[in-house]
């Protein structure tokens, strides 16, 4: 089993939200993703780094700047 956050991107508005939770399945989220490019909506989902113990997963604020770095901007609302 592998941990990882789930990343929300929307790249139309260039903006991000990492999940404050650990996960090790996101087929939900790929599943709600596709339905909303089916819709037009210009959004993708991806994860962190793939770890094998939850410990070792950064913490959220870690993502979050991460993702800051990367020219998004955080929006705590983003999550589907």
């Amino acid at each position: 089993m592998v941990y990882f956050r789930e990343v929300y991107y929307d790249d139309d508005a260039k903006e991000f939200n990492v999940d404050e939770f650990i996960s090790s399945d996101d087929s939900g989220l790929n599943d709600r993703t596709v339905k909303l490019q089916k819709q037009g909506k210009n959004v993708r989902c991806g994860a962190t780094e793939l770890f094998k113990k939850r410990e070792q997963v950064p913490s959220h604020e870690q993502c979050i700047k991460k993702g800051i770095m990367m020219g998004y901007k955080y929006n705590p609302n983003l999550k589907w």
